[in-house]
Protein backbone atom coordinates (compact mmCIF):
# COMPACT_ATOMS: atom_id res chain seq x y z
CA UNK A 1 0.00 0.00 0.00
CA UNK A 2 1.47 3.69 -0.56
CA UNK A 3 2.20 5.96 1.59
CA UNK A 4 -0.38 8.90 0.69
CA UNK A 5 -3.22 5.32 0.54
CA UNK A 6 -2.24 4.76 3.82
CA UNK A 7 -2.40 8.48 4.48
CA UNK A 8 -6.32 8.60 3.19
CA UNK A 9 -6.47 5.37 5.11
CA UNK A 10 -5.82 7.06 8.43
CA UNK A 11 -7.51 9.90 7.71
CA UNK A 12 -11.10 8.41 7.12
CA UNK A 13 -10.42 6.14 9.97
CA UNK A 14 -9.41 9.52 12.35
CA UNK A 15 -12.83 10.90 11.22
CA UNK A 16 -15.29 8.18 11.73
CA UNK A 17 -15.53 8.66 16.12
CA UNK A 18 -16.55 12.82 14.81
CA UNK A 19 -19.30 11.92 11.89
CA UNK A 20 -20.55 9.31 15.18
CA UNK A 21 -20.35 12.19 17.40
CA UNK A 22 -21.92 14.67 15.46
CA UNK A 23 -24.93 12.23 14.60
CA UNK A 24 -25.48 11.99 18.30
CA UNK A 25 -25.09 15.83 18.67
CA UNK A 26 -27.80 16.44 16.26
CA UNK A 27 -31.48 17.50 17.75
CA UNK A 28 -34.48 15.05 17.18
CA UNK A 29 -36.69 16.06 14.87
CA UNK A 30 -40.25 15.18 15.27
CA UNK A 31 -41.66 13.08 11.98
CA UNK A 32 -45.27 14.75 11.33
CA UNK A 33 -48.02 12.06 10.59
CA UNK A 34 -49.36 11.15 7.65
CA UNK A 35 -51.69 13.62 5.60
CA UNK A 36 -55.54 13.48 6.85
CA UNK A 37 -54.71 11.51 9.65
CA UNK A 38 -54.86 13.81 12.45
CA UNK A 39 -55.70 17.41 12.13
CA UNK A 40 -56.15 18.71 15.34
CA UNK A 41 -53.48 21.68 16.74
CA UNK A 42 -51.77 19.28 19.17
CA UNK A 43 -51.61 16.24 17.22
CA UNK A 44 -49.79 14.20 20.06
CA UNK A 45 -52.57 14.64 22.47
CA UNK A 46 -55.01 13.92 20.00
CA UNK A 47 -53.66 10.87 19.48
CA UNK A 48 -53.31 9.88 22.54
CA UNK A 49 -56.97 10.68 23.62
CA UNK A 50 -58.15 8.74 20.06
CA UNK A 51 -56.40 5.73 21.05
CA UNK A 52 -57.41 5.85 24.98
CA UNK A 53 -61.08 5.75 23.80
CA UNK A 54 -60.59 3.23 21.04
CA UNK A 55 -59.02 0.29 23.02
CA UNK A 56 -60.71 0.92 26.03
CA UNK A 57 -62.97 -1.69 26.86
CA UNK A 58 -61.40 -4.38 25.34
CA UNK A 59 -61.63 -2.27 22.07
CA UNK A 60 -65.19 -2.61 21.89
CA UNK A 61 -65.36 0.67 19.77
CA UNK A 62 -62.98 -0.92 16.93
CA UNK A 63 -64.78 -4.67 16.63
CA UNK A 64 -66.63 -4.95 13.37
CA UNK A 65 -65.08 -1.22 11.97
CA UNK A 66 -61.98 -2.41 9.96
CA UNK A 67 -61.92 1.19 9.05
CA UNK A 68 -61.59 2.54 12.55
CA UNK A 69 -59.25 -0.33 13.69
CA UNK A 70 -57.10 0.85 10.28
CA UNK A 71 -56.91 4.41 11.78
CA UNK A 72 -56.20 2.97 15.44
CA UNK A 73 -53.00 1.52 14.11
CA UNK A 74 -51.87 4.32 12.20
CA UNK A 75 -51.87 6.36 14.40
CA UNK A 76 -50.48 3.84 17.30
CA UNK A 77 -47.83 3.14 14.78
CA UNK A 78 -47.08 7.46 14.09
CA UNK A 79 -47.35 7.45 17.81
CA UNK A 80 -44.87 5.75 18.33
CA UNK A 81 -42.44 7.15 16.32
CA UNK A 82 -42.94 10.59 18.04
CA UNK A 83 -42.54 9.22 21.32
CA UNK A 84 -39.23 8.16 20.11
CA UNK A 85 -38.34 11.12 18.25
CA UNK A 86 -40.03 13.85 19.57
CA UNK A 87 -38.18 15.86 22.96
CA UNK A 88 -41.85 17.03 24.59
CA UNK A 89 -41.80 13.30 25.51
CA UNK A 90 -38.98 13.45 27.68
CA UNK A 91 -41.07 13.56 30.63
CA UNK A 92 -43.18 10.34 29.94
CA UNK A 93 -41.82 7.68 32.09
CA UNK A 94 -39.92 5.25 30.08
CA UNK A 95 -41.90 2.31 30.89
CA UNK A 96 -44.99 4.05 30.09
CA UNK A 97 -42.78 4.22 26.97
CA UNK A 98 -42.14 1.12 26.49
CA UNK A 99 -45.56 -0.12 27.49
CA UNK A 100 -46.57 1.79 24.12
CA UNK A 101 -44.17 0.29 21.79
CA UNK A 102 -45.35 -3.37 23.36
CA UNK A 103 -48.61 -2.07 22.50
CA UNK A 104 -47.26 -1.57 19.15
CA UNK A 105 -46.12 -4.78 18.91
CA UNK A 106 -49.12 -6.64 19.70
CA UNK A 107 -51.43 -4.92 17.20
CA UNK A 108 -48.75 -5.48 14.97
CA UNK A 109 -49.21 -9.14 15.29
CA UNK A 110 -52.79 -9.19 15.16
CA UNK A 111 -52.61 -7.58 11.93
CA UNK A 112 -49.73 -9.80 10.70
CA UNK A 113 -47.41 -6.56 10.19
CA UNK A 114 -43.98 -7.58 9.37
CA UNK A 115 -41.67 -6.37 12.96
CA UNK A 116 -38.94 -4.92 9.96
CA UNK A 117 -41.33 -2.03 8.71
CA UNK A 118 -40.41 1.31 9.80
CA UNK A 119 -43.10 3.37 11.64
CA UNK A 120 -43.78 5.61 9.43
CA UNK A 121 -44.36 2.89 6.51
CA UNK A 122 -47.10 1.28 8.70
CA UNK A 123 -48.68 4.32 9.44
CA UNK A 124 -48.54 5.52 5.80
CA UNK A 125 -50.17 2.57 4.77
CA UNK A 126 -52.82 2.24 7.23
CA UNK A 127 -53.79 5.71 6.93
CA UNK A 128 -54.45 4.97 3.51
CA UNK A 129 -55.84 1.77 3.96
CA UNK A 130 -58.55 2.94 6.81
CA UNK A 131 -59.38 5.86 4.13
CA UNK A 132 -60.49 3.51 1.63
CA UNK A 133 -62.48 0.94 3.98
CA UNK A 134 -64.42 4.32 5.45
CA UNK A 135 -65.36 4.92 1.65
CA UNK A 136 -66.78 1.47 1.02
CA UNK A 137 -63.55 0.67 -0.71
CA UNK A 138 -62.37 -2.38 0.51
CA UNK A 139 -61.31 -4.04 -2.76
CA UNK A 140 -58.80 -0.68 -3.10
CA UNK A 141 -58.29 -1.47 0.45
CA UNK A 142 -56.59 -4.99 -0.31
CA UNK A 143 -55.13 -3.80 -2.96
CA UNK A 144 -53.05 -1.28 -1.15
CA UNK A 145 -52.01 -4.21 1.53
CA UNK A 146 -50.70 -6.58 -0.91
CA UNK A 147 -48.90 -3.37 -2.96
CA UNK A 148 -47.48 -2.99 0.41
CA UNK A 149 -46.19 -6.30 0.27
CA UNK A 150 -45.45 -5.91 4.31
CA UNK A 151 -47.99 -8.26 5.83
CA UNK A 152 -47.54 -11.99 6.49
CA UNK A 153 -51.05 -12.76 5.08
CA UNK A 154 -52.77 -11.43 1.76
CA UNK A 155 -54.74 -8.60 1.80
CA UNK A 156 -57.98 -10.50 2.23
CA UNK A 157 -56.81 -11.75 5.52
CA UNK A 158 -55.43 -8.66 6.89
CA UNK A 159 -59.03 -7.09 6.26
CA UNK A 160 -60.54 -9.39 8.44
CA UNK A 161 -58.41 -9.12 10.68
CA UNK A 162 -59.08 -5.60 11.11
CA UNK A 163 -62.71 -6.78 11.48
CA UNK A 164 -61.83 -8.75 14.45
CA UNK A 165 -58.37 -8.21 15.77
CA UNK A 166 -59.14 -10.75 18.69
CA UNK A 167 -57.95 -9.78 22.03
CA UNK A 168 -55.70 -6.57 22.33
CA UNK A 169 -55.07 -6.44 26.44
CA UNK A 170 -51.43 -5.06 26.03
CA UNK A 171 -53.06 -1.74 23.98
CA UNK A 172 -55.94 -1.44 26.34
CA UNK A 173 -53.48 -0.89 29.80
CA UNK A 174 -50.79 0.62 27.79
CA UNK A 175 -52.80 3.39 26.26
CA UNK A 176 -54.79 4.29 29.13
CA UNK A 177 -51.57 4.70 31.09
CA UNK A 178 -50.39 7.05 28.73
CA UNK A 179 -53.54 9.12 28.75
CA UNK A 180 -52.94 8.64 33.09
CA UNK A 181 -49.19 9.95 32.58
CA UNK A 182 -50.12 12.70 30.38
CA UNK A 183 -53.02 14.26 32.61
CA UNK A 184 -50.24 13.36 35.82
CA UNK A 185 -47.79 15.58 34.08
CA UNK A 186 -50.42 17.86 33.17
CA UNK A 187 -51.39 18.34 36.94
CA UNK A 188 -48.13 18.72 38.19
CA UNK A 189 -46.42 20.95 35.53
CA UNK A 190 -44.36 18.49 34.81
CA UNK A 191 -43.20 19.43 31.28
CA UNK A 192 -41.32 21.92 32.24
CA UNK A 193 -37.50 20.93 33.22
CA UNK A 194 -36.06 22.93 36.14
CA UNK A 195 -32.60 23.99 36.08
CA UNK A 196 -30.49 22.90 38.21
CA UNK A 197 -29.61 24.66 41.54
CA UNK A 198 -26.26 26.25 40.95
CA UNK A 199 -24.15 25.46 44.48
CA UNK A 200 -22.95 28.91 44.18
CA UNK A 201 -25.86 30.10 45.09
CA UNK A 202 -27.60 27.34 47.75
CA UNK A 203 -24.69 27.58 49.94
CA UNK A 204 -23.92 23.33 49.31
CA UNK A 205 -20.56 22.23 47.63
CA UNK A 206 -19.73 19.75 45.60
Amino acid sequence: MGRQSMQRRFLLLALLPLAACAELRAPRRPIPPPPGLLAGPDQGRQAIRELDAAFRNGAAALRGHPDRMARAAAILEWLCTDLASNPRWNPVSPGVKQAVYTARDEVRNALGIQPEVTGQEAASVMAQVARELADGQEVRAQALLEEAGRFRNGGERVIARLRDPGPLPNSEIALGALAQEVARLDSVNGWVVQPAADPSLTGTRG
